[in-house]
């Protein structure tokens, strides 16, 4: 299903991260070239995993059609295709 409102649940776990990352670069001085430079380029992937990601479900009967080829047996999506367009 939707994973919309995983931001909820997740908050908790991105100040546990937040918290490692201060703890291990208090710990260890060579984690201040480190962490800026994996972080950034994390930061500069994210549009491209965006647009591949949305390129499948541009309208709502590809992406029907696109769950049907990847799940032959969808009975959810053989009903949503079942419907007039």
């Amino acid at each position: 299903m939707a994973d919309r409102y995983t931001y909820i649940p997740y908050i908790g776990l991105f100040l546990m991260l937040a918290w490692s990352v201060n703890y291990w670069l208090k710990l260890q001085p060579a984690f201040h070239i480190v962490a800026p430079a994996s972080v950034s380029l994390c930061w500069l992937r994210a549009p491209w995993s965006r647009e591949s990601n949305s390129a499948i479900g541009v309208t709502a009967f590809q992406l029907f059609q696109h769950a049907v080829q990847v799940t032959p047996k969808n009975r959810f999506c053989d009903k949503n295709l079942s419907f007039p367009k």
